[in-house]
């Protein structure tokens, strides 16, 4: 969320998506970077708080940081014991998944996500920034029309 945005300010924004109840993480980013101003984004509801010019690793750190999956006590879980791909509240389900035409199709999808989760954090990890690029853009593709809100 860009905090300084014109008519309505990242603060003003966030407050009103979670009055809406928003949920998912908010993550401010600012030109401000004196004291206080990351307290003024917590207070308006941000998860987390970066002064710009923003520094592109720390950047995705905190982004993974945010959306990883957490037990109850806020605990990192691996991405592997996790029942079902989810978005926030929602559990993602394929719109083929009545289909028997498209069932081998989707196991072997869904067999290989583990894999290649682990390609993309291993290439963050490593500063590949173009083969991450590439591992999240061959993902994309198959990924899109078959996974929809349920």
């Amino acid at each position: 969320m860009d905090m300084n945005m014109p008519e309505m300010d990242g603060y003003e924004a966030t407050r009103l998506l979670r009055d809406c109840g928003y949920r998912q993480p908010i993550l401010a980013l600012t030109a401000n970077a004196m004291s206080g101003d990351s307290d003024r984004c917590l207070t308006a509801g941000c998860n987390a708080y970066m002064a710009k010019p923003i520094d592109r690793a720390r950047l995705i750190q905190t982004i993974l940081a945010l959306t990883r999956p957490h037990t109850a006590d806020g605990l990192d879980i691996p991405a592997s014991s996790v029942d079902s791909p989810s978005r926030g509240d929602e559990t993602i389900v394929s719109q083929f998944i009545g289909d028997p035409e498209m069932a081998e199709i989707l196991r072997e999808f869904v067999g290989r996500l583990p894999g290649q989760l682990e390609a993309m954090r291993q290439a963050m990890d490593g500063n590949r920034y173009d083969e991450l690029r590439r591992l999240a853009h061959m993902l994309k593709g198959p990924a899109a029309p078959t996974a929809i809100p349920y």
